[in-house]
């Protein structure tokens, strides 16, 4: 991985995140950034224009940490110039361009990946172990709470902010895509989208219920798996992951990071081991924006 060329389009709040990341597995000399406001005599990073790194043939794979409603086009871009693609979630907004955009990938045999971040984190492995192990017993619903503050979106909703976190999730929990999809959405004191309730249904009367929110005064992201034996609580701000029975904890579990979600899901992209759908995953986003 070190032998790569890659470039990295969008410097801001996670862009940083992910240069940093890159760095720390890339010699900073194989990394070019396309961010217009940025100085590379004040950073100590190459600066490259989009264009540059499109017309740049030892440039391989390119990460596009922008804002979501811009994906689709710097997306189609780079796959037109035959550059492998690292996108932030979602991929795009609509399932048309999710479409075209895998189509043009297939056509050229390159790959899309999607930051599906959480599928790398330790503690996500750890909960699959334990339903796969009937921990629980019989998986039966999750719920799942997402809010987000000091959000300036204006250009998207609170779906396209939170939602696909749980698409790919019950996915991953669960085993298959849900059947049926309903959704309650409220646009409190703005014309946006900025307060929603979703659940998803799948085989064998599970479901997966959300609850998203830019408006709530603390940011939260905690899900619930409930069985028919006992429950268990991952609460991204708490250290441990715990077990209840007859809502009391009889269990806990502490997971170890030894490499960051981050860099995991980095890793997996340059391997070229992705295999997602991401067609379908935002088919699923569009059709909760829209029933």
């Amino acid at each position: 991985m070190d032998q790569l060329n890659v470039a990295l389009v969008g410097y801001g709040y996670w862009g940083k995140k992910v240069y940093e990341t890159l760095k720390s597995i890339i010699p900073s000399k194989r990394i070019s950034v396309v961010e217009p406001n940025l100085k590379e005599i004040n950073y100590n990073i190459k600066v490259k224009t989009l264009k540059s790194v499109l017309l740049d043939d030892e440039i391989s794979h390119i990460f596009i940490i922008t804002p979501e409603e811009t994906h689709f086009q710097i997306a189609k871009q780079c796959l037109e110039h035959n550059k492998n693609i690292f996108v932030e979630k979602p991929l795009c907004l609509t399932s048309t361009n999710a479409y075209l955009l895998q189509k043009l990938a297939d056509e050229r045999n390159l790959q899309i990946y999607v930051d599906y971040i959480f599928l790398h984190d330790p503690y996500v492995r750890k909960i699959k172990s334990l339903l796969d192990s009937n921990y629980l017993g019989k998986l039966t619903h999750i719920e799942s709470v997402r809010h987000s503050i000091n959000i300036n979106k204006p250009n998207i909703t609170v779906f396209d902010d939170l939602a696909i976190h749980d698409i790919y999730l019950g996915k991953y929990f669960f085993g298959s895509n849900p059947k049926k999809i309903e959704s309650i959405k409220n646009c409190i004191g703005s014309n946006q989208i900025n307060q929603a309730y979703a659940t998803l249904y799948y085989d064998n009367k599970k479901t997966l219920s959300s609850y998203y929110s830019w408006i709530q005064p603390k940011s939260s992201r905690k899900m619930t798996f409930i069985g028919d034996v006992s429950s268990l609580v991952w609460d991204k701000n708490k250290e441990e992951l715990f077990l209840y029975k007859e809502q009391k904890v009889i269990d806990k579990f502490t997971v170890t990071n030894n490499k960051s979600a981050l860099e995991l899901s980095i890793r997996q992209f340059t391997s070229n081991q992705n295999k997602f759908d991401y067609f379908y995953d935002t088919k699923i986003l569009e059709r909760l924006k829209h029933s």
